[in-house]
């Protein structure tokens, strides 16, 4: 330690005091911005968690409870089609399967038409 010499060791550069308070008051905002910038990422965070969290703790819904059977429901869609409110397209429309009513109307037809005798068979034309 003697041998360093007692003069000015460190210099600093010319106005170098006179521009420290601005550099630091600087330092301290740039410091204070990347606070807010990361609490309000955190924000976002937790806001985005909290909402993925309260999806996956709704109950999913079946498509098995939306299919009970009503027994009446088949008199209401007869009365709505009787009374001309519905047509039997406006029917077919709301169906999963159409092509399945279609059949069964035409079997329910068919076996009536069967049923009836044949106007055609009588004695009448011989």
């Amino acid at each position: 330690m003697k041998n360093i010499p007692n003069s000015h060791i460190f210099k600093e550069p010319e106005g170098y005091f006179d521009t420290l308070p601005k550099k630091v008051i600087d330092r301290r905002k740039t410091q204070i911005r990347q606070v807010y910038i990361f609490r309000a990422a955190i924000a976002a965070i937790l806001l985005v968690g909290l909402s993925f969290m309260f999806l996956l703790q709704q109950p999913w819904v079946n498509e098995a409870d939306y299919q009970v059977y009503d027994p009446d429901i088949e008199d209401e869609v007869e009365l709505y089609i009787s009374s001309e409110i519905w047509q039997a397209e406006d029917v077919l429309l709301l169906s999963d399967d159409p092509n399945e009513i279609l059949d069964k109307m035409i079997e329910i037809e068919y076996v009536a038409y069967m049923s009836e005798p044949d106007p055609m068979d009588d004695d009448f034309w011989f």
